[in-house]
């Protein structure tokens, strides 16, 4: 009986293959509007995925958009990680705080409001100084440096001077992300902006996943110390890749050109 059901399923499934998916002619002139509307909508997904490709291939073949990319990716998650681990590190380092938690959410509370700030202070220096590296490595160095002051402040024992840290370390990570996004974007001009936004998101990904990961393990294996100094280590390495960096501001000089077309031909027409 059960091989009689099974056989009979499978012709029905092979037979499935063998009748048209749908008549030969459209049954009416709407659903042939709407056949033709849904192959010119397959044509357009197929050309945006293929210039997508053909995107990712140049992005990829340019050394400074990998280290711009890399440090997106690498500086972004820092404060995440803090708010993932930091109750569990005070608690394994300060055991006779009963109030620790209450504490921790101030702080991290503190910082996500100052990464609010940074973000939106970003905007305006971006826009009248034009240095994107510049802004850029700076607010890295200072990442770095309230990442040594949370290393510092967990290896004394000391719990505001860690929380001072954090707090501060919002701030500057505020900027860091506007200001490495819109160096990304420069970098990679004329590159559709969509494309290099989910190329950022996908590296950024990686590393709030890796950075808990490994900083959990560290946590475990060795100590409250030695996990803080992963997001340091990583800072360091971003701040040195930073120094190397020689950006060409592509979006600035298309926009230059522009200007300058424009010039042209508004003198040539008061001529």
């Amino acid at each position: 009986m059960f091989g009689g059901l099974a056989g009979i399923a499978l012709t029905l499934f092979l037979f499935c293959f063998l009748i048209p998916s749908g008549p030969p002619t459209p049954p009416s002139e709407s659903q042939a509007k709407a056949l033709q509307f849904r192959r010119e909508e397959r044509k357009e997904v197929r050309e945006k995925l293929k210039s997508f490709w053909s995107s990712i291939k140049k992005l990829f073949k340019s050394k400074t958009f990998v280290v711009v990319w890399f440090i997106f990716g690498a500086v972004n998650p820092v404060l995440r990680t803090n708010n993932v681990l930091l109750s569990s590190m005070m608690h394994s380092r300060f055991l006779k705080r009963t109030d620790i938690d209450m504490e921790v959410g101030i702080a991290l509370a503190v910082a996500w409001s100052m990464y609010t700030v940074g973000g939106f202070a970003a905007g305006p220096l971006l826009n009248r100084t034009r240095k994107y590296k510049e802004i850029v490595t700076a607010s890295v160095a200072l990442m770095l440096a309230t990442g040594l002051v949370v290393l510092i402040g967990s290896a004394a024992h000391n719990l505001y001077t860690v929380f001072g840290g954090i707090m501060a370390q919002g701030l500057f990570l505020g900027v860091a992300n506007a200001s490495i996004f819109e160096l990304l974007v420069e970098v990679t001009y004329p590159e559709p902006a969509m494309f290099v936004t989910m190329l950022a998101i996908v590296i950024m990904g990686v590393f709030r996943l890796l950075y808990p990961i490994i900083g959990r393990a560290l946590l475990t294996a060795i100590g409250v110390t030695i996990s803080t100094s992963v997001p340091v280590a990583f800072l360091l390495l971003c701040f040195v890749l930073l120094l190397l960096l020689k950006p060409e501001y592509k979006r600035q000089l298309a926009n230059a050109d522009q200007e300058q077309q424009t010039l042209l031909q508004t003198g040539r027409t008061s001529k």
